[in-house]
């Protein structure tokens, strides 16, 4: 039970934006606490909703967001004199971004669990991402302070606020929000230029991948970000636009769910093509896809397709979004990419992205 927590812990961490949704709709993912099942039966079982799910509120949510597009950024890109500001990150997406823009030397603060680029650590840190140390934030003089909505942090953003402290809030949970967060953190810091010019070089590099597996035949595949219990990747998520992206079919889609979790009975009737196992936390190791042996009927297992993703890139709306769709598109259709070098020319950041089981 423990290590079941730890490993939704992390999960919430990771996927900080693309959460958005389910909460909203009450089809999350967190260990221990199920919501109602099926009226049908079904090998699918509903997602959970976070202990913290009731006490959050939309209206906060939806207003940060429309407030973190409109007037605040305004603010910064009309005053006169304008000066960088001492910015204070309250997310891993959000530090990548600002790392990404050109803005690393600004960042004054981070949240415990931002662990990229290296640099990061030597930030001080302000709490977690879901319960930011609100004493510590303040004690670092901030210009600005960029998070992302979550039910843990209304209290702490409200606080910030009533001290005249400028908080922006940014979603995530799509491939167009991440775009959005982008323009927004360039535009709240000073560098609307570096901000389109990071869209330029996203676009470009996106556009490269999907190029490599058009016409591709589409693959069914399984992703899971945790295996006790058996967590997948769902419908209207951040990583299902990636599969989709990169050739392959989402089998668990299907469940209209964010994060289901499901059965191996459910799997198998599936019949994934390949498997993407991104289990973390305490499930993270290289025994990590030792768990799909069991099943050798699976058609990823036979032929060898079972891979262990090694890093949160392709869980965090970023700037390393083209290297995790590479990555991904590269464990889909091998096919399109013999001869080539993982992630050519996508900056200094590289996948470690595992091993295929053998």
């Amino acid at each position: 039970m423990r290590a079941s927590r730890r490993l939704f812990a992390l999960v919430w961490l990771s996927l900080s934006q693309v959460i958005l949704n389910p909460l909203l709709t009450k089809e999350g993912v967190e260990g221990g606490r199920t919501a109602a099942a099926f009226s049908t039966p079904s090998l699918v079982r509903r997602g959970t909703v976070p202990h913290a799910a009731p006490q959050l509120s939309v209206g906060w949510l939806m207003g940060s967001l429309a407030q973190a597009t409109s007037g605040d950024t305004r603010q910064y890109r009309e005053a006169e004199g304008f000066h960088p500001p001492r910015t204070i990150s309250l997310a891993p997406s959000v530090t990548e971004i600002l790392f990404a823009l050109g803005a690393g030397d600004e960042v004054v603060g981070v949240s415990t669990y931002c662990d990229y680029p290296p640099e990061v650590t030597r930030i001080k840190r302000v709490g977690t991402f879901l319960t930011p140390n609100v004493e510590e934030i303040v004690a670092l003089r901030p210009d600005l302070i960029i998070g992302v909505p979550t039910p843990g942090n209304e209290g702490p953003v409200r606080s910030l606020q009533s001290l005249g402290l400028k908080v922006v809030i940014v979603g995530g949970d799509t491939m167009r929000q991440m775009r959005e967060s982008i323009d927004v953190i360039a535009q709240a810091i000073g560098r609307p230029g570096a901000g389109r010019d990071l869209l330029e070089r996203l676009d470009a590099r996106l556009a490269a991948v999907r190029e490599r597996v058009r016409d591709a035949p589409a693959r069914r595949v399984l992703m899971v970000v945790g295996q006790k219990p058996l967590v997948a990747v769902g419908s209207g998520t951040f990583p299902d636009e990636l599969i989709r992206m990169a050739g392959g079919i989402n089998v668990a889609g299907g469940t209209a769910l964010a994060w289901p979790h499901v059965n191996i009975e459910s799997v198998i009737a599936w019949a994934p093509e390949v498997i993407i196992d991104t289990s973390m936390g305490t499930e993270e190791s290289p025994r990590t896809l030792e768990f799909w042996k069991q099943f050798p009927s699976l058609p990823a297992v036979r032929d060898h397709r079972v891979y262990g993703y090694r890093s949160y890139q392709l869980l965090r709306p970023g700037p390393r979004i083209t290297e995790a769709l590479d990555a991904l598109a590269r464990a889909i259709h091998p096919e399109r990419f013999e001869g080539s070098v993982q992630s050519p020319n996508f900056g200094p950041w590289t996948l470690d992205f595992g091993r295929c089981l053998s």
